[in-house]
């Protein structure tokens, strides 16, 4: 996944044990150097699933909500979703006005 630019994984076996996602970002490609650049303390969303990245934020999924964790500021908020048990998307890649009013 894409932060900042830079290659980042979250680290998913240390998430699932105790909760905090640890963001790991490839700094150096040719030493192959890895630093864990964040630790996200998610114990009060029990389990989240798909992890995204946009404009500094982590995005992922928690029950019927659409959770944004700001990096900078390292604070959280959130977005009811219209159901539950439906299938959500994140999509990043190009949002644009058609013009249509």
């Amino acid at each position: 996944m894409d932060l900042k630019g830079m290659l980042y994984l979250p680290d998913a076996r240390h998430f699932r044990r105790n909760l905090i996602l640890d963001l790991w970002i490839l700094k150096d490609k040719i030493s192959r150097t890895w630093v864990k650049e964040y630790s996200i303390d998610l114990v009060n969303f029990g389990s989240a699933s798909y992890f995204k990245t946009w404009n500094e934020e982590i995005i992922f999924l928690h029950l019927d909500t659409v959770v944004f964790y700001d990096l900078e500021r390292k604070c959280f908020r959130g977005v009811k979703c219209l159901g539950y048990n439906r299938t959500y998307v994140i999509y990043s890649k190009s949002l644009f006005s058609l013009g249509i009013m």
